[in-house]
């Protein structure tokens, strides 16, 4: 479900028509997270680290109304949730892709992750469902403690979903951090919703226990 944006209306009318016909309008951004107490938790309870860091990013994704729009038919929408769409390696090293479905309770969002990925890992199709636009892409590079990172896109398409990647975890102190990646549509989005992304990622993680 979604509804139509109004951009006469919308407080960001000036930057929406400025930055939507430029042939790449995304930018990008990777900051090292705190992930300490999702990682001692995931440790200490068994939870499966990435569908965790998933769960947690789209949680703060799906409150902030920027990141549930999107370019549809020359309008921009805006979308009631916004699912995940995340990267799966098989045993030869190839990888497709995986959907599913966001839930608000994280043991009910991690059973479906669960689900989906042993169903993509039997089924090994790449499909990238280019008309679904009610998701977040995501891709993980646990080898890689990378500092910037850029995604390959068809700019002829409209495309506008933001695109997220987590990096390799690594301990510095006592602290476990992670980078974490975003690239989003500028006509869309500014720095301040990804200072808002990256703040409640700082908040989620101290309130998790």
């Amino acid at each position: 479900m979604h509804k139509i944006i109004n951009i006469e209306d919308w407080k960001r009318k000036d930057a929406f028509l400025f930055f939507k016909d430029f042939d790449d309008p995304f930018f990008n951004v990777s900051v090292n997270v705190d992930i300490t107490n999702l990682y001692k938790k995931s440790q200490d309870e068994s939870l499966p680290f990435t569908l965790g860091m998933l769960y947690f990013s789209n949680k703060i994704l799906n409150n902030i109304p920027e990141f549930r729009m999107r370019l549809k038919d020359d309008e921009l929408v805006l979308y009631e949730k916004i699912n995940v769409s995340v990267t799966v390696l098989h045993q030869d090293n190839t990888f497709t892709f995986c959907y599913i479905d966001f839930d608000a309770n994280l043991e009910q969002f991690i059973a479906i992750g669960q689900a989906k990925i042993v169903q993509e890992l039997e089924q090994k199709k790449l499909d990238g469902k280019a008309d679904l636009l009610n998701t977040i892409h995501y891709s993980v590079l646990p080898w890689l403690q990378f500092t910037t990172f850029k995604h390959a896109k068809r700019f002829k398409t409209g495309d506008s979903i933001p695109k997220i990647t987590i990096g390799k975890r690594f301990q510095e102190g006592n602290k476990w951090k992670i980078p974490i990646s975003v690239e989003v549509h500028h006509a869309i989005m500014d720095g301040y919703h990804l200072g808002q992304y990256y703040q409640m990622w700082e908040k989620e993680m101290e309130q998790l226990t």
